[in-house]
């Protein structure tokens, strides 16, 4: 047998299952939106899920230095950014309106975020009809901002954490009340109301609290259809090999890093297939094995996470009239947000996870 054949079909197989395996092989427009999604210094921090998390949703962008991303974590935060980042994350249409603050202006990138905040009452500005877009944002007005943003939406009937540094604080109220629900944590017992807020921090609080909206969660036959039909669909189109459909339905049900992954899953599968088959006229067989199962992680009104396993893909390459079989997991745990009012599936733990590791 060809020695090269074994290789060959090692790496479909896992370039079919997940396919982060030959993300160096190519460089092309694709690979490097995908490459957006690693950040070294966003490892083993103590916000690193919630990092990741927002990273693959889109809703928290990097900074592109020399080739390099860096999400900054340790690094505080703007008032602008902050009120774009909770808008983006719950899916909050932005529309430009009228703003009444003096230093927000029309072409400002934060212009219809602002706009949208003032209008819907989440932000009244530092006085004197001003915002302060470009000013770093306290912990305490992060407190308020998600106190006012989720006041309908979750359920703040826990128990007040003690902070020893907020009495009398204008803030004192938010604080206690979005700690009912754990969605802030302070240092001992100490809240450091005035600290400028970090990004962690930051993406931490906003995910928190997205996490506690249940009062409109989906039932969970909803949220698994969504989930088996993009799950079933993908995989029925890898294995008979038809791209051109697999690409439109990634471009329909996915976003964010899943999007990305998907289509330069594609694009090396399409160029590796052609490869042997120019080379050597091989012939290649994808064929799935199993059920799969389908376990709802949690669900919240905007977040989900459902679990499929139990399948297995089948690799067989055939070179004349040698060939060789390789069998890999194509086990996920898919990620689901609302974007514009639908379920999308925006990352996966298990394909982000070997990605990382791939990357490092």
């Amino acid at each position: 047998m060809k020695k090269w054949l074994l290789g060959a079909v090692a790496t479909v197989a896992i370039v079919a299952s997940i396919p982060t395996a030959a993300f160096a092989a190519e460089d092309t427009a694709t690979a490097d939106k995908l490459a957006a999604y690693y950040a070294e210094d966003s490892l083993n921090h103590w916000a690193t899920a919630d990092l990741h998390d927002f990273m693959q949703g889109d809703i928290l962008a990097g900074y592109e230095k020399d080739g390099v991303v860096s999400v900054k974590p340790n690094g505080e935060i703007t008032r602008a950014e902050f009120v774009a980042i909770v808008l983006r994350a719950a899916d909050v249409k932005t529309e430009a309106s009228d703003v009444k603050f003096t230093d927000v202006k029309k072409g400002d990138w934060f212009y219809d975020s602002v706009a949208t905040a003032s209008a819907q009452g989440l932000i009244f500005g530092v006085g004197d009809n001003r915002f302060a877009p470009n000013e770093k944002i306290t912990r305490a007005e992060i407190s308020a901002i998600l106190n006012r943003f989720f006041k309908e939406t979750i359920d703040f009937t826990g128990e007040a954490k003690q902070f020893n540094d907020i009495k009398g604080h204008w803030a004192q109220p938010d604080i206690e009340n979005i700690s009912k629900a754990d969605i802030v944590a302070g240092y001992n017992n100490s809240f450091k109301p005035n600290d400028n807020a970090t990004r962690a921090e930051a993406s931490s609080m906003i995910r928190r609290a997205l996490h506690k909206e249940v009062k409109a969660a989906p039932e969970e036959k909803d949220l698994i259809a969504v989930t088996e039909g993009f799950h079933k669909a993908s995989i029925d189109l890898l294995a008979a090999q038809k791209f051109d459909e697999l690409k439109e339905l990634t471009d329909a049900k996915t976003t964010g890093f899943a999007h990305e992954m998907g289509l330069f899953s594609i694009d090396v599968m399409k160029s590796m297939l052609k490869e042997l088959a120019e080379v050597s006229e091989a012939k290649v067989e994808l064929n799935v094995s199993g059920d799969a199962a389908y376990k709802v992680i949690f669900a919240s009104d905007r977040y989900a996470a459902v679990e499929v396993s139990g399948q297995m893909m089948e690799t067989k390459v055939t070179i004349e009239d040698e060939s060789k079989s390789e069998s890999s997991s194509v086990d996920e745990t898919y990620l689901l947000r609302k974007v514009n009012g639908e379920w999308t599936i925006y990352g996966g733990n298990d394909s982000y996870k070997k990605f990382v590791e791939l990357m490092t």
